[in-house]
């Protein structure tokens, strides 16, 4: 089950990064082996471009990235490239975007130089609570699992894109 987070932890949260600053790539390596030791996780370094990745029992894939302007590591989860093609799904996460609590502080995103479309979400690290950093790792795992179960499902359901969006309210995702 996923934590589910309120607008007071979401403005806690957005004031805490605001007053937190940024970290260098010294001080998020660090805080990766640290996170790594406590989650048993041998040599999760940063490779040349700034992100490291974890495989979250063979079915999430996480890749968390420094950015240094960031004061944590940026998490992203890959959705299925079939959904950029879908018009309708991308309307959907298009509105998905304007809700924290749908995407629980994160947001949908295409990575230019590859197309890619992810769920990405900062994970606070500048104060190295390494059990709070685990908790929000966890949670966003979970949130972007039922992100892909649910597309996975609309993908197959193969509607016409030509309907007319009307929205609904389903189990903490936005249904077109």
């Amino acid at each position: 089950m996923v934590t589910q987070v309120d607008a007071e932890q979401l403005e806690q949260a957005v004031t805490d990064c605001a007053a937190a600053g940024s970290l260098t790539r010294d001080d998020v390596e660090a805080i990766l082996r640290e996170y790594g030791d406590y989650i048993g996780v041998d040599d999760l370094v940063l490779d040349e471009n700034g992100s490291t990745a974890l495989s979250i029992e063979n079915k999430i894939d996480i890749a968390l990235i420094h950015l240094p302007q960031f004061p944590g590591i940026v998490a992203a989860v890959e959705m299925d490239p079939d959904v950029r093609e879908n018009p309708r799904l991308l309307r959907r996460l298009l509105q998905a975007n304007m809700s924290w609590q749908w995407t629980q502080g994160g947001c949908f995103s295409v990575i230019p130089s590859n197309n890619t479309l992810v769920l990405c979400r900062l994970i606070q690290t500048i104060d190295r609570d390494l059990k709070k950093m685990d908790q929000e790792i966890s949670t966003f795992v979970e949130l972007s699992r039922q992100w892909k179960n649910e597309l996975d499902e609309e993908l197959l359901l193969d509607e016409d894109d030509n309907e007319p969006i009307s929205l609904e309210f389903r189990s903490g995702f936005i249904r077109c």
